[in-house]
């Protein structure tokens, strides 16, 4: 990983520095999940945005923010990915203990009722908490 170079300081600041491709992944996944619960809070933490209600749920990774270790397309990660990855085979731990993650290569490849159950999920198992 390398060292971070950027700070955003708003959402604009962070979309305006995503190349195009990305940006559009991450404006279609940020619309997925704010349709699964309006009441989602969302921050940049890592200079990334994050997803929680009582918990961070889940983030959303662009490759173009490199010190995250991404190296193309976007990731969709979830905190409580170990825990999900039975219902959702396509999500990867790539040797971690907890957080899993899929990797966008594309605006197309997002398939929504997937993206939306994985959503429901982690907020399912937030309020299980």
């Amino acid at each position: 990983m390398s060292i971070q170079k950027v700070n955003f300081k708003s959402f604009d600041e962070f979309f305006d520095y995503l190349p195009f491709d990305q940006a559009e992944i991450v404006s279609s996944l940020r619309e997925i999940i704010k349709e699964a619960d309006p009441d989602i809070q969302e921050k940049l933490s890592y200079n990334v945005p994050f997803y929680a209600k009582q918990q961070s749920i889940c983030f959303i990774w662009p490759s173009a923010v490199r010190w995250g270790g991404i190296t193309q397309g976007v990731a969709l990660g979830f905190i409580r990915g170990l825990e999900m990855q039975k219902s959702f085979p396509l999500l990867q731990m790539e040797g971690r203990k907890q957080i899993a993650r899929l990797i966008i290569l594309k605006v197309d490849d997002i398939d929504h009722l997937i993206i939306q159950s994985m959503i429901y999920e982690a907020l399912y198992l937030d309020d299980q908490n």
